[in-house]
């Protein structure tokens, strides 16, 4: 899987092979192809039921994966070729080993020894299944988000699914992520009026008027007089970058530009940070901010990539999955929400959930 330069959006030959592994397996498989032209991304639904000889219901246990990875960068500063899977100290190197191709790869050897273990015995019918997208790592549009609908217009219904995130610490197994945190980008672009710097009375400084907002922003307790859950971190709004773009000294811009990015705890949504930044901006634009402050119109733009947070209260199946980790590993696992988003995001209104995985300190490094 690794050998295969699957950088987002995934599709072809990786889906293939994995398809044809399921398939040897017993599993119906379904290719899921959404988006169109160059945006068209691949994605696999495979299901397999195991009887117990009864007519009970089946419990459906699902895995939730990706099969594209981000780019390999500097290809020159990686030790070996990043498509080239190499062995060394007892490690699997290469892009994706972590995230999450390996993940994959264990899931689906796991169900091989399970299927073909003769003397297994079930205390009800089991449906297993796998849903793997080509898009997680870049937009997100034509994957898991599209597949969900998909798996609800044929009726499936899902007992527990298991996203095979890289999650742990220090050692396999030490951490569950029960949710995440929400996540969008924006971009705010503050418009002035050009003028000498030498006669500010005579000019309406864009930049002053967006580093007063950012100050503002920043400042502000996004989570008063909200309680959050307790596994989750406060809201944070972080500046990833600040361009005014002023070719002289001067000038006073008459325009200004920042992005940023907040991540939320689940008692928020995006519509209600939205309204609470556009709230802000008001109060902060209605004082008179070097020069009139009817000179700074403003427009604030959402990433199309924005995700709400996710939170799936641990139940006994939960306690399952740390109990089997135990078993193996002799440490219970801890539940967490700290880190990225997952597709996790898009089944949680859909079947309970979490990510479980590998070790994460080495994902998307060279």
């Amino acid at each position: 899987m690794i050998a295969y330069d699957s950088v987002s959006p995934a599709g072809g030959k990786i889906f293939d092979m994995v398809q044809g592994w399921l398939t040897e397996l017993g599993f119906a498989c379904h290719r899921l192809p959404f988006g169109e032209g160059a945006d068209e991304t691949d994605n696999l639904y495979a299901e397999l039921t195991v009887s117990d000889g009864s007519d009970n219901q089946p419990f459906h246990l699902a895995f939730c994966g990706h099969l594209d990875v981000v780019p390999a960068g500097n290809e020159s500063l990686w030790q070996s070729p990043p498509f080239t899977p190499t062995h060394k100290d007892g490690r699997l190197i290469g892009r994706g080993a972590v995230d999450m191709k390996s993940a994959v790869a264990a899931w689906v050897s796991a169900l091989a020894e399970f299927i073909n273990d003769t003397e297994k015995s079930l205390k009800q019918p089991l449906t297993l299944s796998l849903i793997l997208t080509g898009d997680e790592e870049d937009k997100a549009i034509h994957g898991v988000r599209q597949i969900v609908p998909w798996l609800k217009a044929q009726g499936k219904k899902i007992d527990l699914c298991i996203t095979g995130e890289p999650t742990s610490q220090q050692m396999v197994g030490d951490t569950l992520k029960i949710g995440r945190r929400g996540s969008f980008n924006s971009t705010l672009t503050l418009h002035g009026t050009q003028g000498h710097v030498a006669y500010p009375e005579k000019s309406a400084n864009a930049a002053h008027a967006l580093t007063a907002s950012l100050y503002q922003l920043m400042g502000h307790d996004w989570d008063e007089n909200i309680t959050g859950n307790a596994f989750f971190p406060k809201t944070s709004l972080q500046i990833t970058s600040i361009d005014i773009g002023n070719p002289t000294s001067n000038i006073s811009p008459e325009q200004a530009q920042a992005f940023f990015n907040i991540r939320f705890n689940p008692a928020h949504n995006i519509a209600s940070l939205e309204a609470d930044i556009r709230q802000v901006m008001e109060a902060v634009l209605a004082k008179n901010i070097a020069g009139n402050p009817s000179n700074h119109p403003y427009e604030y733009h959402l990433d199309i990539s924005a995700s709400e947070g996710f939170y799936c209260e641990p139940n006994h199946l939960h306690q399952s999955l740390c109990d089997a980790v135990a078993s193996v590993t002799g440490a219970q696992p801890e539940f967490s929400t700290q880190g990225g988003i997952s597709d996790s995001r898009f089944l949680t209104d859909f079947c309970p959930v979490l990510d479980f995985g590998l070790c994460n300190a080495q994902m998307h490094q060279i």
